[in-house]
């Protein structure tokens, strides 16, 4: 999973699909998060998984409207198609992937 800032941000979503998460260091919740992402990152080879920390970021996280850590904002082609503003376990996180890919296949 990459760690992307404002900058980096824009050019990660633009094509394909995208699953950045928004997190802060100090949340076991976040923490939690990432493990489940990095874990899937390889499940999910045509999905792009980032980080954003909020604590180091301004401009994104204001754009994507994200108010609290964790949050997981879901990209198609550049546009914002979801947001999921708390922790979800990792076979709901699976289940809202799948539907990211169009696809009802399981990839556990």
């Amino acid at each position: 999973m990459k760690e992307l800032n404002d900058l980096k941000m824009k050019n990660f979503i633009k094509n394909d699909f995208a699953c950045i998460l928004f997190y802060v260091e100090w949340s076991q919740n976040c923490i939690n998060f990432i493990k489940i992402l990095e874990d899937l990152c390889i499940k999910f080879s045509n999905i792009k998984f980032g980080k954003i920390n909020l604590e180091e970021c301004i401009v994104s996280p204001t754009e994507c409207k994200v108010a609290s850590a964790p949050t997981l904002v879901l990209f198609k082609n550049g546009k914002r198609i979801e947001i999921i503003d708390r922790f979800m376990d990792k076979d709901k996180v699976i289940e809202k992937l799948n539907k990211l890919r169009g696809t009802s296949e399981n990839s556990r």
